[in-house]
């Protein structure tokens, strides 16, 4: 992330990520922790204080992106929510669809619908990781608007999407766990 850009984490739950980002050498011009009610973001203002960052972090009661204005963020953070939420947030924020605007996205489940989203909607994702934690995997999607929707994806691409290229043994088994999840749902179609 660019030391100027301005950051929103979206369901900022306590904050961590914020405290993390305001206290590196070269933090965001601006950070805006969001979440949709009262109760994360005092978590999130306590999680601040303890930092020492409550003074480089704003605060916001926000429906996902309905309380942030357009020039308000040029990287937008959506972690630890499903890609059918992460889906439904983009879709309702028409402002997201401009030249600079870079998502940072890490759907919990259904990261096919996160990747269809923004492959039909004009982002191109630019990068995926996948990080573990003990035995979970958490997928990491890096995405810029550039106005040209895929008109058709390579088979299987919004499963896998550039998990093939990434050749890192937590890749390959979050490609393994995502075929043994599909061919199970497909046994239980032709049962």
């Amino acid at each position: 992330m660019p030391s100027g850009s301005c950051v929103a984490d979206i369901g900022t739950d306590h904050g961590y990520l914020c405290a993390y980002l305001a206290l590196r050498e070269n933090p965001p011009q601006r950070l805006l922790a969001c979440d949709i009610a009262e109760k994360p973001l005092q978590n999130a203002a306590n999680s601040l204080a303890a930092y020492g960052v409550s003074d480089r972090v704003e605060l916001r009661l926000s429906d996902g992106l309905s309380g942030i204005a357009e020039d308000e963020a040029d990287c937008i953070l959506l972690l630890g929510m499903g890609g059918t939420l992460i889906s439904r947030i983009l879709s309702a924020c028409p402002w997201i669809k401009a030249a600079g605007k870079r998502l940072i996205l890490q759907p919990m489940s259904r990261a096919n619908e996160a990747r269809e989203w923004l492959c039909g909607n004009g982002f191109l994702i630019t990068q995926e990781a996948v990080v573990r934690e003990g035995r979970r995997l958490y997928l990491l999607i890096r995405a810029e608007y550039t106005g040209v929707a895929a008109d058709a994806f390579a088979p299987g691409y919004e499963y896998y999407g550039e998990l093939p290229r990434l050749n890192t043994p937590d890749a390959k088994l979050l490609l393994e766990r995502t075929a043994a999840h599909l061919r199970a749902r497909e046994r239980g179609r032709r049962a």
